[in-house]
């Protein structure tokens, strides 16, 4: 096993011993629950991982009683009988779960490592995992409001969705193709040299060179942002540019704006991290980031605020911190009025602290 793939599973094994945690401390929800069963029949190497950090086959039947499903039944789905690789071709590694639901925060699983228990299940698994990592079937993904989603494709790649985001996938024994339905998605693109790899995003075309790259589709424009290896851009067919690692290009109806700035780079994939970077951002800017990720909107009500220069490193969720450095600003005051944040002027012209 390879050490991306050792990677993989370890996210994987990662999820499973959260799972496992909050199930045994009686944490879970119904809805949890259920949730948690429909994670199990994703993928078989799912059920390997969470038996072997389980060491029990009872404590996955004890949830299964409650949708009805034997143990057996969903064995027997790993090995390519059942429900479990029927779902679609591609393995969700790491999902972060709806604001709305309590995390499942960092565990440690040192103790969880995989027992003798884990290679028998993952030899049960191994004659569903082809079928299921090869089939050809058009597939959809989609991450909701203030979700982070991972997911293994069929060819190895992995792909990282930002919050409201989807995107569909179709493979053949010819082509590689991901259409971006709205969005950012993030590409580790799996090597494939009889199987060219493409992302179309609204009237261009992006062809992989063996790389890892971002495109977020917003309403105007795609945003490209090359971390490794080199990207073909395309529009109707012909080649329009390449991209290169650090190199960053903006896709508008008439032309493609290209620049290479490593701090632009770093700001564009900040999200894989749960980072939001602003570096001399207008307000209105930061507003509609956050507003990407949490229940709680931001409305810039003065002009002359949402135009104000700001900079810093804010968790994805952490609003609260955010309203903190706003009302530290010198003139600007942060009033939360129901479910909305509304960031107006201070006539007090307020000093920031310090």
């Amino acid at each position: 096993m390879s050490t991306r793939d050792e990677h993989l599973r370890d996210l994987i094994a990662q999820q499973a011993a959260d799972y496992f945690v909050a199930r045994r401390a009686g944490a879970l929800s119904d809805e949890e629950d259920q949730e948690f069963l429909r994670w199990l029949r994703t993928s078989p190497i799912h059920v390997a991982e969470y038996l072997a950090v389980s060491s029990l086959a009872r404590d996955v039947a004890v949830a299964a009683k409650r949708i009805d499903m034997p143990l057996d039944d969903l064995i027997a789905g790993a090995n390519g009988a059942g429900q479990v690789v029927s779902i679609n071709s591609a393995v969700p590694l790491f999902e972060n779960p709806p604001l709305h639901r309590p995390q499942l925060r960092n565990r440690r699983r040192a103790i969880f490592r995989r027992s003798a228990l884990a290679a028998g299940y993952a030899a049960i698994a191994a004659a569903g995992i082809f079928f299921f990592l090869n089939r050809s079937d058009r597939i959809e993904i989609a991450a909701g409001h203030g979700e982070l989603r991972t997911w293994q494709l069929a060819d190895n790649t992995i792909v990282h969705l930002n919050s409201d985001s989807a995107i569909s996938v179709k493979f053949d024994e010819h082509r590689r193709q991901v259409e971006i339905e709205r969005g950012e998605v993030y590409f580790e693109v799996a090597k494939d040299v009889k199987r060219p790899f493409y992302v179309r995003a609204g009237s261009a075309t992006l062809e992989d060179i063996g790389t890892a790259f971002d495109v977020y589709r917003q309403d105007k424009d795609t945003l490209v942002s090359v971390v490794e290896g080199q990207v073909a851009v395309k529009r109707e067919s012909r080649h329009v540019t390449d991209l290169r690692a650090g190199e960053q290009a903006t896709i508008l109806p008439s032309q493609v704006v290209k620049s290479k700035t490593p701090q632009k780079i770093f700001q564009a994939t900040a999200w894989l991290h749960q980072e939001i970077v602003f570096d001399r951002s207008p307000i209105a800017d930061a507003a509609v980031q956050f507003n990407r990720y949490t229940q709680t909107q931001i409305i810039v009500d003065d002009p002359r605020i949402a135009e104000m220069a700001i900079s810093g490193v804010f968790h994805i969720y952490d609003l609260a911190s955010f309203t903190q450095f706003l009302n530290g600003l010198p003139g600007v005051e942060a009033v939360m009025k129901g479910n909305t944040l509304h960031v107006m002027n201070n006539d007090r012209g307020r000093q920031p602290a310090g």
